[in-house]
């Protein structure tokens, strides 16, 4: 999901179809999460039915365990030193016991206005 959605952040997009339309860049997407509920059995859905995956780009075409959904400041026009621009998020219960765990990596902007991510992923109930 960060290699997604550091691509859409460098695009650039027009407020409307006229020459003088407003150029919005360093852009994120807004919240979005497949809304599944995971398990021990592997799963496919299809991410571009949902507009914030389908903005960024991401999806999945194998079976998979986990349900991913990111967090956004959904805005235009970000500007550098941003700390806090995304956490993407996965969650799983591969025993199936009700529990989860949970992985999350955030990401913000450097003095750059590229897109960056923490230095390590934040884990809950790793073994769930």
């Amino acid at each position: 999901m960060f290699k997604a959605a550091a691509a859409y952040y460098t695009k650039e997009f027009a407020s409307d179809r006229t020459t003088t339309a407003t150029q919005n860049h360093h852009c994120t997407a807004a919240n979005d999460s497949d809304n599944t509920t995971p398990g021990e059995q592997k799963f496919t859905y299809d991410y571009y039915v949902t507009p914030g995956f389908k903005a960024i780009g991401f999806n999945l075409a194998d079976p998979h365990y986990y349900s991913y959904s990111f967090e956004s400041n959904n805005q235009p026009n970000n500007g550098p030193n941003s700390s806090q621009l995304y956490t993407f998020r996965a969650v799983g219960d591969l025993d199936n016991d009700q529990v989860t765990s949970t992985f999350e990596l955030a990401a913000g902007s450097d003095a750059n206005n590229e897109l960056f991510h923490g230095t390590g992923f934040y884990i809950d109930n790793e073994t769930e």
